[in-house]
């Protein structure tokens, strides 16, 4: 007898590999649902993701969606800007450039060691400051890029670094909204 996995899920995290396994099973032949777990071996049903969204490394980028379609409100569009620790909101401060540097810090062997990112948004004007909240010919998207990069962060030794953080997203047009964006690094430096 087949059986077909139901909408249900379990997640389960181990390490960095995510496991759905299903909460449910219907059968075939009489059209009835189990409402036991069913976790199965690789060749039958389970399905093994990689959850890589919210990951910066050496290599990949985060970028959101665009937020201003969330913080839109009453027929009314919204930018959003982002805030990491001690950076203010601000309007208009800039644009065609590179971005805005702050400091994460990671475990690497067991000490927390400063690593420097990058956060931009570009509305349709060139690369803006995350935190500017300035919109452009009338274009309010609001997605974030944050990145790593390597020729800021020339004094990492080789090895493992690791972060989780947050970075707050705020309406500009809109002041009620909000929404944390959590993200995690992993990098792993070779030299």
């Amino acid at each position: 007898m087949k059986n077909i996995i139901s909408k249900s899920f379990i997640t389960i995290i181990l390490g960095s590999t995510l496991l759905i396994a299903s909460c449910g099973k219907k059968s075939n032949s009489t059209a009835e649902t189990s409402n036991t777990a069913d976790i199965t071996t690789q060749e039958e049903n389970i399905n093994i993701i990689q959850e890589t969204k919210n990951l910066i490394t050496a290599d990949k980028f985060y970028k959101s969606e665009d937020l201003s379609l969330e913080a839109a409100f009453d027929g009314r569009k919204s930018s959003v800007y982002f805030l990491v620790n001690d950076i203010k909101a601000a309007w208009g401060i800039g644009q065609y450039v590179p971005g805005t540097q702050f400091t994460v810090y990671a475990n690497h062997n067991d000490q927390l060691v400063p690593v420097i990112l990058t956060g931009f948004t570009d509305r349709g004007c060139g690369r803006k400051y995350m935190n500017d909240a300035a919109i452009c010919y009338s274009n309010f998207a609001s997605a974030l890029t944050v990145k790593f990069d390597p020729s800021k962060n020339t004094n990492l030794a080789a090895g493992k670094y690791t972060a989780k953080f947050n970075i707050l997203a705020k309406g500009w047009h809109n002041s009620k909204y909000s929404k944390i964006i959590s993200l995690e690094l992993d990098l792993d430096i070779v030299k």
